[in-house]
């Protein structure tokens, strides 16, 4: 059994379509899914046409993964009933150290009927943030001792994650710290 987790900005329509991608992967060959949601039951069934246009491109996407299926069936199963999305609403406030092996957790940087844009940006002017990526990345100090020691004591404040620098914040979440050039393209 899959059991998709729908995240609060895209909805119920984004958990349909990563739960199909999903399935596909593992090439499953009959599918059923059940969802709390009328509307998207309805809409994917064809007993409601969508209007909004974002709803038109999800359905479009949903219409292009179904095939994949031999057997593919969507029905409406109401929110009091459905116990497992309760359970599986917990995961959102657990970290993904607390989660088991057996989780596996995927998120998504754009809803997927946006297109995302490739940018690739190879060279980046020097800037302050250097040194404090060396370090936390392969541990590379200054020559000097005053700012190899400077260095140490400022990377406590700053975290790396997936190659981009954050700075701590007390009450706040993670803040990312920007190139001049960036900090440029900002709106």
């Amino acid at each position: 059994m899959l059991q998709i987790l729908r995240d609060q900005q895209w909805g119920r329509n984004e958990a349909l379509i990563v739960g199909l991608k999903i399935a596909r992967k593992l090439k499953v060959d009959r599918l059923q899914v059940y969802s709390d949601f009328q509307l998207v039951v309805d809409q994917v069934s064809s007993s409601y046409e969508a209007q909004e246009e974002s709803m038109v491109r999800y359905l479009g996407k949903v219409r292009n993964l179904t095939p994949a299926f031999d057997s593919f069936g969507i029905q409406h199963i109401p929110r009091a009933e459905n116990a497992r999305a309760d359970l599986l609403s917990k995961l959102a406030t657990s970290t993904s150290t607390e989660l088991s092996k057996e989780v596996f957790l995927e998120t998504l940087k754009c809803p997927t009927t946006e297109k995302s844009q490739a940018v690739l940006q190879t060279e980046f002017e020097p800037s302050w943030i250097d040194p404090l990526v060396a370090y936390l990345k392969e541990r590379i100090l200054p020559h000097d001792r005053k700012k190899a020691r400077k260095l140490k004591n400022q990377t406590s404040r700053y975290v790396l994650y997936e190659g981009r620098l954050y700075t701590r914040s007390y009450s706040l979440p993670l803040l990312r710290c920007l190139r001049p050039s960036e900090a440029d393209l900002a709106p």
